[in-house]
């Protein structure tokens, strides 16, 4: 199948900061990651391929593969990204996705994780939303990364703002270990 828009993952960034902070994690059994957002599963296929590996441990990838009020989406078939994105995971045993809201999933599980990743709705409220939802569901010690800190200079509704608060708000009780084109967080 034909990519059905652009890899925004692979070979900069977010794939760099993703081994720099997680290569610790390789490899180790009974790993509970979760990803907000999963798109295309860019980074869901990089993770599987190189952290969440041992048999026993799982990523969860939620994603309502509906897009979200952002100008890069307006021209995307997200019913093509979603046929991708199941294409692509077939061959993985330890991923589990959700076509659901991250409010849905979050309400539905009692899960608790090591690592979440919050790359879902880019508007301000909900990146607050994911954040607060994600720090109940975080074990100590367990990375908190925001994607897009910069994203969106020419736009009013960012996740920023929302990143900012949480920061805020939860002084103290993370640590901050990347401050970029992403945050990136470890809970005390």
């Amino acid at each position: 199948m034909t990519r059905p828009g652009p890899d925004w993952f692979t070979g900069g960034y977010a794939e760099a900061t993703f081994a720099r902070h997680l290569g610790g994690f390789a490899g180790q059994p009974d790993l509970r990651f979760l990803q907000i957002g999963a798109y295309c599963g860019d980074a869901s296929e990089w993770l599987l391929n190189n952290v969440v590996t041992h048999p026993s441990s799982v990523l969860f990838d939620v994603d309502t593969w509906e897009g979200s009020l952002e100008p890069d989406h307006e021209e995307i078939d997200f019913q093509s990204v979603h046929q991708f994105y199941t294409e692509r995971m077939e061959p993985y045993s330890n991923v589990s996705w959700w076509v659901t809201s991250s409010d849905g999933f979050f309400a539905a599980t009692n899960e608790k994780f090591d690592f979440i990743y919050i790359d879902g709705s880019h508007q301000a409220h909900q990146v607050l939303r994911d954040a607060v939802n994600a720090d109940a569901h975080l074990r100590a010690g367990g990375i908190l990364a925001f994607d897009d800190y910069r994203w969106g200079s020419h736009l009013r509704d960012t996740p920023a703002p929302a990143i900012d608060a949480f920061l805020r708000c939860f002084e103290g009780r993370y640590e901050l270990l990347d401050l970029g084109l992403q945050v990136w967080v470890r809970k005390q």
